[in-house]
């Protein structure tokens, strides 16, 4: 099994590090799947090992990484698993946001140390004729074959609309504070684009509603996050 790729656009190396970064608040343990085509961050809620997982990230390899190269297990599966811990992983991306300006490239591949290791390697601009690297040791364990079928893509539920999220930066400041209103907020969304957000006490009911936003078209092809 081998795998090697490199970030060089620091917009992706920012995405990719905030990505990790919230898996890393919902879970100790994550499986990374890494195809030619994608990656994939599968979370299992706890306790439901053996069931459909609780969270399924799709990641397009083409839009982070300048180079990519991987080898699976086998011809017929061209496959990797690794068992990782997120928050080890996005400790380890959140130490370059100090220099993340300063970054020429990022990149990432499967070791074998004292265990299999995801090792990143930081380039940053040389003050001298030599380049400075910076190199960190994620631990991960390789996940057999056998267990594969354990880590299968969610079916989607069936729901009657569907909208694409506003900017979440929006989402946080409304959700914040409404939270100091009441401990439970209720979301809804309607086929004509509407998401609201809304909280009811004996005082005061509240709503935002974020209008006109995009309605995604359903299909096999359709790639995202669903938890």
């Amino acid at each position: 099994m081998k795998f090697r790729a490199k970030m060089i656009d620091i917009t992706c190396i920012k995405e990719f590090s905030n990505i990790v970064s919230t898996i890393a608040k919902l879970a100790k343990h994550c499986v990374l799947r890494i195809s030619q085509e994608r990656l994939f961050f599968i979370i299992h809620e706890a306790g439901a090992v053996g069931s459909s997982p609780g969270l399924w990230t799709e990641l397009d390899q083409g839009h982070f990484f300048n180079e990519f190269n991987m080898e699976g297990v086998s011809e017929e599966n061209n496959e990797i698993y690794l068992d990782l811990q997120p928050d080890l992983f996005s400790k380890t991306l959140n130490s370059l946001k100090t220099t993340q300006a300063a970054v020429r490239s990022l990149k990432v591949k499967l070791s074998k140390k004292h265990t299999p290791c995801l090792t990143l390697e930081v380039e940053l601009p040389s003050v001298s004729l030599h380049a400075r690297t910076v190199v960190h040791d994620v631990p991960v364990q390789l996940i057999p074959r056998r267990q594969w079928h354990l880590y299968k893509e969610p079916e989607m539920p069936k729901f009657d609309a569907s909208v694409y999220l506003p900017s979440l930066r929006q989402v946080k400041h409304v959700v914040e504070r409404m939270k100091t209103l009441s401990p439970n907020i209720s979301l809804s969304a309607n086929k004509r684009g509407t998401l609201i957000t809304s909280v009811s006490t004996d005082v005061v009911s509240v709503s935002t509603h974020f209008k006109n936003l995009n309605v995604p078209v359903w299909g096999k092809s359709t790639l995202g996050i669903f938890c």
